[in-house]
């Protein structure tokens, strides 16, 4: 039986409601009735109980009819159908006890109607008799004393019979409402959209163009004209691509050592069959990297898109749980346990490290936390997607090869596997027996589940590895690699007495929470001069502005057919004063290391001070000795400005001269549009700028030309970083990645008038390497588009109705709600046609239609005056 209350029909429904109850107690039996009962109700005042029907809510999420007893204007519901409705699980005894826990934290609930209290974790609430009844098995209890324990309000409502819970947040049905909630959303919204610019300018291949130029200079202070190093890279733009030149020498002004790189790489972003080729001095394709000079030529990318693709992690849970899946607190996946407790969450995956919070939410309200780690390397590649890469020239170390060349292929079998194979090929001399060695080699890399990898890696006629990775968390890292090495007489990958070698490393939090993050690494060669050990144990711990490194480091050498063990250990620390009575000492900055031997010996001390003397000065002097007992005295400046670096060092040693080095570095960049050099903190070679001219677009032609105003002090967004446009309406920015498509976009905040707005909303174009990419950003006068929402059978304006006008040829939205009045205004409309239209969800709720209307909003030099707008509403 259900009553809902309704105020017109009060006296039936109490009525009907009494009769309920009533035959709910009959049904249930008079004789089934304990004295206990019986007592509690006389304890209670049985003449005053006035058994009723109510709807009890919690808050406005969930309700349900339930008997009640009436007490004045207080109200006795029933404590286990409460529980019931708000998703928790609660055991009621014979006598009329009701235990409880409500999650997370499993807090007690317990209401004893003998007792003169009840208990909510530490909360505890008086509990008089005549605010509890046991009756037909069921116990009541007053709704403002259950208020009381749930840390809320209870309101009662007699003319409407209803008992409502004002803020049932912290309640498990809340929670999973809210969760709910969040899925839909994240249901209902199809992706983030790509964002589409108004207007893309590709990448320019023009003849020549560009031009950045990075120097550096270092001198000594005991005769600084005596032999200076110097160091000078050019590089410019042929036909799209980045031709650099680098010219080192290590005495400029005497005969000594010099020497000159050239290269031309060439960059197709969108090409297909070739992405990437290189002519002059460079690296090799292939898994192991060396530099030579010749030609490379791939399909990979220059730079990989962050996005590496989806990857599934199964789990267990318990039957009848959910599982949620969060990365930076945005919720990205989730999904419901089976019958036997597994889920699998489907989750977006980048390269590098994807940390994911996990939380998992039990049938009553349990909740369980962890997180998992997707380490990603680049190495990867998405499922069927294949790359390759070809190189050949000559050796740019000769003592190890004359020449050498590489053939190299990946695949992506699924989105956990990559298949790689190929082989590298190196020439020496004629004259030497082992001219020529070839070395096919065959990989396969994998992500387990549970936070496991594996590599397996074949070189012919060198080397076996196998790698075995395991990070379930950020709490937990570590990896153990394996290499056998092949005997052949002069090989080029690996030293030819080593004979094994094996690696471990990882680290994490063995407490969790804030505890000290451990770090370990070791490593055994074994020879055929014997065994090569290192291990090395340090952590990582943060208190009150001080970072503290203790370490303990073990390294075994064979020296004359016998082993030599060192064992070291010590702390390394940096510190920021934080002494409330010396602020003096609040800029300062300590760096101290205290290293001894197993006897107690000191072997390594030292204390720098750092402290900046300037905005871009900063001073560092110190004092250190090392394991061979020499001290040496130092004092550093270094400078960062604008348009270059410096930096001078000092060393006073206890057994030598004083010595010093100064260094000055910077970069020049030619600016082709601007036809003016720029001067830069640099590096600043194989990078990208854009510049370009904001101004007052008059004729409307989107360029710039006479009569259009330039406009000042005009904030542009480019990328990541910003810059603000000059006295001409100039701007430019720099130290971007070459052939990626830039965001550029103008903030409409800095424009001096709200009238005006940028042609484009956004923006992108793709620089050269070692080049300025040009561009226009017209702004233009808009328009103020005015109107009014009115009833057709009113004829009277309506207010709060969401009106939105859209562009019909680029589908741009604006949108806006109606005065009071009906009445409504939007500034800042670009010119073009639109569509009037009211927002469906409001149609819907007030029950009406209402045609979309079409306006033109013409170029005017002062802005255009749209009025008139009108949308009539039709029941």
């Amino acid at each position: 039986m259900r009553c809902r209350a309704r105020a017109r029909a009060r006296v039936l429904l109490v009525a009907l409601c009494a009769m309920g109850v009533g035959a709910m107690a009959a049904t249930r039996g008079a004789a089934a009735q304990s004295a206990r009962d019986t007592a509690a109700q006389e304890g209670a005042g049985a003449d005053t109980l006035e058994p009723v029907l109510v709807e009890l809510w919690l808050g406005r999420l969930v309700s349900a009819t339930v008997p009640a007893f009436r007490v004045g204007d207080d109200a006795l519901v029933p404590v286990s159908q409460l529980l019931a409705l708000a998703e928790i699980e609660g055991h009621l005894d014979a006598d009329g006890r009701i235990t409880a826990r409500v999650y997370p934290g499993a807090i007690p609930i317990e209401i004893n109607p003998d007792a003169d209290s009840m208990r909510f974790g530490a909360r505890h609430v008086p509990l008089v008799p005549t605010q509890v009844v046991v009756s037909g098995g069921e116990l009541y209890v007053s709704a403002t004393a259950l208020g009381e324990l749930f840390g809320t309000r209870m309101a009662v409502s007699w003319p409407d019979l209803a008992v409502t819970m004002i803020d049932p947040a912290e309640l498990p049905v809340a929670r999973r409402m809210q969760r709910e909630q969040q899925r839909a959303t994240l249901l209902s919204a199809p992706g983030v959209p790509p964002v589409v610019p108004d207007r893309a300018y590709p990448l320019s291949r023009q003849r020549v163009d560009g031009l950045v130029a990075d120097y550096a200079i270092s001198t000594a202070s005991t005769n600084p004209f005596s032999e200076p190093t110097a160091l000078l890279a050019i590089g410019t733009n042929v036909w799209g691509g980045s031709l650099e030149a680098t010219y080192s020498s290590a005495k400029l002004l005497r005969e000594g050592t010099s020497h000159l790189s050239a290269s031309w790489l060439g960059v197709w972003p969108q090409g297909r069959v070739v992405r990437q080729l290189r002519v002059g001095d460079g690296g090799s394709t292939g898994p192991r990297l060396r530099t030579l000079q010749g030609v490379s030529i791939t399909n990979a990318p220059y730079v990989r898109a962050p996005m590496f693709g989806m990857a599934v992690y199964p789990g267990d849970v318990g039957p009848g749980w959910e599982v949620e899946a969060y990365q930076q607190g945005r919720l990205v996946a989730f999904d419901s346990a089976a019958a036997d407790g597994h889920f699998a969450l489907s989750l977006p995956v980048q390269y590098g490290q994807n940390p994911v919070d996990v939380v998992a939410y039990g049938p009553h309200g349990e909740v369980l936390r962890f997180n998992r780690v997707f380490h990603v390397t680049d190495a990867f590649l998405p499922a069927h997607q294949m790359e390759y890469g070809l190189s050949a020239g000559k050796c740019a170390t000769t003592t190890v090869c004359g020449s050498t060349a590489n053939a190299d292929v990946r695949y992506g079998i699924t989105s956990r596997w990559t298949a790689r194979a190929g082989a590298d090929g190196y020439w020496r001399s004629a004259s030497d027996s082992t001219s020529t060695l070839t070395h096919p080699y065959a990989e396969l890399m994998g992500l387990l589940g549970g936070g496991v990898g594996v590599e397996v890696d074949e070189v012919v006629n060198a080397s076996t590895r196998m790698a075995l990775s395991y990070e379930p968390s950020l709490d937990a890292r570590v990896q153990v690699d394996y290499t056998r090495f092949g005997a052949r007489a002069a090989p080029v990958l690996a030293p030819s007495s080593w004979r094994e070698e094996w690696t471990v490393s990882g680290g994490g939090r063995p407490f969790g929470g804030q505890s000290p993050y451990l770090l370990f690494d070791g490593q055994l060669v074994r020879t055929t001069d014997g065994d090569l050990a290192h291990a090395r144990v340090s952590a990582s711990l943060r208190r009150a502005g001080a970072q503290l490194l203790p370490y303990l480091a073990i390294d075994r050498l064979p020296v004359a057919g016998d082993e030599e063990t060192t064992t070291v250990g010590g702390v390394d620390a940096f510190v920021i004063p934080r002494l409330e009575w010396a602020t003096w000492m609040r800029p300062l900055w300590l760096r101290t290391t205290v290293e001894s031997n197993v006897r107690g010996h000191l072997t390594a001390l030292g204390l720098f001070v750092t402290r900046p003397v300037w905005r871009m000065l900063r001073v560092e002097t110190g004092w250190s000795r090392g394991r061979d007992g020499r001290s040496v005295f130092s004092l550093a400046m270094a400078t960062d400005l604008p348009r270059l670096r410096a930096r001078s060092t000092l060393a006073v040693p206890s057994d030598g001269p004083a010595t010093g080095v100064h260094t000055v570095q910077g970069s020049v960049l030619w600016n082709g549009s601007a036809h003016a050099l720029t001067l830069d903190a640099g590096p600043a070679l194989t990078r990208a700028g854009v510049t370009g001219r904001v101004f007052l677009d008059v004729d409307g032609d989107g360029r710039f030309g006479d009569g259009d105003e330039p406009l000042a002090n005009v904030v542009v967004r480019v990328s990541t970083t910003s810059a603000v446009t000059d006295s001409t309406g100039a701007f430019q920015a720099w130290n971007l990645t070459p052939y990626l498509p830039v965001a550029v976009q103008v903030d409409s905040a800095s424009l001096a008038s709200p009238l005006w707005v940028p042609e484009y909303r956004l923006l992108t174009i793709t620089p050269g390497a070692n080049r300025f990419a040009s561009l226009d950003l017209p702004i233009v006068p808009a328009a103020v588009v005015e109107g009014l929402v009115r009833d057709a059978a009113t004829g009277q304006g309506v207010g709060g109705v969401p009106v939105i006008l859209t562009a019909v040829s680029t589908g741009e939205r604006r949108r806006t709600t109606t005065f009071s009045d009906g009445a409504f205004l939007l500034m800042g409309v670009r010119p073009g046609v639109y569509e009037a239209t009211i927002d469906n969800a409001a149609l819907s709720r007030l029950g009406a239609q209402a045609a979309p209307m079409r306006i033109t909003v013409e170029r005017t030099p002062d802005g255009a005056q749209i009025s008139g707008v009108e949308l009539v509403l039709r029941r």
